[in-house]
């Protein structure tokens, strides 16, 4: 074996490919710090504690989401299959949400940051959710495995109070995905 191609060989032993559900770690780590957050404020406890564990949900994120952008440059093959799999599919949808999470962590400290996070997520998210949904209407995909991905909205819509973001993105956010998510459930206006 020539020399050129062990060493290829050898790069593609090391790669780490980080599958799209690994996003979903960004989720606890917010709703932890968010539930610290909470707990300062009645409890009077230090606020380090859920700063810290905002600032490890963004590092987390901020890790994952490189590794994701260079499985899809460098094992785009991998992406794709994970992306076309029927169920693997939904947790795609981790990664828009995961970004909504983030604008949460940093929106006492990065204003503006945040919210363009939060709209670049909620753009994720929504055309996410067309694509996944379109592949049923063109009788693509089963309507029994769409539901996880569509309902991920919900997340979003939580999300809106958290991050402050002008009235009309809050208004028509909370509108379009609360009625696209919960529309025909027993519960739901």
């Amino acid at each position: 074996m020539r020399k050129s191609h062990l060493k290829f060989a050898l790069l593609n032993a090391k790669r780490i490919e980080v599958p799209a559900s690994f996003f979903s770690m960004i989720l606890g780590l917010v709703g932890l710090g968010n539930c610290w957050r909470v707990a300062v404020d009645i409890w009077h406890l230090p606020i380090w504690i859920s700063e810290s564990i905002m600032l490890l949900a963004v590092a987390v994120w901020l890790m994952l989401l490189l590794l994701y952008i260079s499985k899809w440059l460098w094992a785009r093959k991998a992406a794709l299959a994970e992306f076309e799999h029927p169920i693997l599919c939904c947790f795609t949808a981790l990664v828009p949400v995961s970004t909504v999470m983030v604008a949460v962590a940093i929106a006492p400290y990065a204003h503006a940051l945040a919210v363009a996070l939060f709209v670049v997520g909620v753009i994720g998210q929504l055309s996410f959710g067309v694509y996944r949904s379109g592949q049923i209407w063109m009788g693509g995909r089963d309507p029994e495995t769409i539901l996880f991905s569509t309902c991920r909205q919900s997340q979003v819509v939580l999300s809106v109070r958290s991050v402050p973001v002008p009235s009309v993105i809050e208004t028509g956010v909370h509108c379009f995905l609360e009625q696209e998510c919960f529309r025909g459930w027993p519960w739901s206006p």
